[in-house]
Formats: C-alpha cells, sequence, structure tokens
C-alpha cells in the first residue's frame, strides 16, 4: 500500500484572470497558472454563471494544449457570455494526482467579475473601458449618466416624435396602426419622465398633423370646426335666454 508521504499536494490558485476582449458574444480572457503546480499540471476547471441569473453555472474543462509550457503557464479560453451581462468568473487548476487521489487534484479557485458590453447604444456609451472589474463602477456610473438623465431622455422622445414617418394613404391601416403605437409610446414615455402636457403639445400638434394622411387631417380639422361653432351657438344662445 501506497505511504500518504509519497502522494502530490493540489495546485495553488491561478496567478492571474485577464479579460482580453468583451466586445463579443465570445469572452477571451487568459488564465495565468498557478505559481504552484505541485504536481504535473493537466488543465483548469472554468465556471461562470450570471450575477442576476437564477440558473446554476455553467462549467468547462480545459486540457493543457500540447504547446503549453512551464516557462509562459497561461491559457487563453474563449467562453460564450451574452452582451450586456455581469458574470461571476471562477477558474482553478488542475493537477495529476495518485490513484488514491482519483488522479486529478483541484487546486484553489480564483474569481471575478466579467462585465460584457453591450449592443447599440449602450455599447457606444461604455466604448474606451476594459472590461475587467476594477473598471465595474465606472461602467455603472456611465450607465446612470447616459441612460438616467431625464432630460436626455425626455429629448430622445421629442427626437423620435419629430423623426416619425408620415402615412400617406388612409387606405394604409398598418402605416396607421404603426403610427399611433409610435406616438403612443413616446408619448407614454414623456409622460413617465413627468413632462407635463403642456411642455410638450405645442411641439406635438405640428407633428401629428405632418404624419397624418391629408384626407384624415382635413376631416380632423372639419370636425373641430363643426365642435367650435357648435359650442360658440350653445353659448349665444345660454346668453340669450339669461338676459330674456
Amino acid at each position: 500500500m501506497q505511504s500518504s508521504s509519497s502522494l502530490y499536494a493540489a495546485p495553488s490558485a491561478p496567478a492571474d484572470i485577464i479579460v482580453r476582449s468583451a466586445h463579443s458574444e465570445n469572452v477571451v480572457i487568459t488564465v495565468v497558472g498557478p505559481l504552484l503546480w505541485n504536481s504535473e499540471p493537466l488543465g483548469f476547471e472554468v465556471q461562470w454563471a450570471e450575477k442576476e441569473g437564477s440558473s446554476g453555472p455553467e462549467r468547462r474543462d480545459l486540457v493543457l494544449p500540447p504547446d503549453w509550457f512551464w516557462q509562459k503557464n497561461e491559457l487563453n479560453v474563449t467562453l460564450p457570455l451574452q452582451p450586456g451581462r455581469e458574470y461571476n468568473v471562477s477558474v482553478r487548476a488542475r493537477g495529476k494526482g495518485d490513484a488514491a487521489q482519483g488522479g486529478v487534484l483541484n487546486g484553489a479557485v480564483l474569481s471575478t467579475m466579467v462585465a460584457t458590453t453591450p449592443r447599440g447604444d449602450a455599447a457606444a456609451a461604455l466604448a474606451g473601458l476594459p472590461p475587467t472589474a476594477w473598471c465595474y463602477s465606472d461602467t455603472v456610473e456611465l450607465h446612470k449618466k447616459r441612460f438616467g438623465n431625464e432630460q436626455l431622455l425626455s429629448q430622445e422622445h421629442m427626437k423620435k416624435l419629430i423623426d416619425v414617418q408620415p402615412v400617406r394613404s388612409s387606405d394604409d391601416v398598418r402605416g396607421l396602426r404603426r403610427l399611433y403605437d409610435t406616438l403612443a409610446a413616446h408619448i407614454k414615455g414623456l409622460e413617465t419622465l413627468g413632462q407635463k402636457h403642456d411642455s410638450y403639445s405645442s411641439l406635438l400638434m405640428p407633428i401629428v398633423q405632418r404624419a397624418l394622411p391629408t384626407d384624415i387631417l382635413l376631416d380632423y380639422i372639419r370636425q373641430c370646426f363643426i365642435a367650435t361653432t357648435s359650442s360658440s351657438d350653445e353659448g349665444e344662445e345660454s346668453t340669450t335666454d339669461d338676459a330674456s
């Protein structure tokens, strides 16, 4: 029977996890191996889990390639992380153990946080920031300034209203529905931001008039004229009755 003194020790924790690229769904990290392997190096175990996610961590066992060598002691890893998310990434080294140790020795864990770059406008706001844990607070602050600024958000809603596409024909039912949905969505957005109707109604009216088909606009003006005339007539009749 083999004595316990001949058993190998587990590797120490990896020296570092370096995020090379987080600008796509395939995030590239470099795992720097442990200072002490304590036995023949076999590879690494990588786990990652979304910070706010409910599902368990995903795992990948990485075998060292034939061209790996001690002097460099690092390995590039590509992880399929989704854009615009925060992940906890954990890595531990795996060394060769005796049969009594199960053949594999798992070392201590090193963890880091990876904030992947979102798409669209949010990606542009974060351009130039390295996707490492130390810049996480800067990332959050940029998001607050860019996407939490109520004045900028109100301006964005107004810009979308100004750029709304006109509907040329009253027979274009789909276009009219799309126009209605667009107007309703951005007006609701302005209301949510605390903007009162009086602050944007003078700008909204010309936008709506420009976007409506001519026959619908003329019918609307006609109905407004009839309603105004009817209201005036009722007011005059009421005044006459009071005088009598």
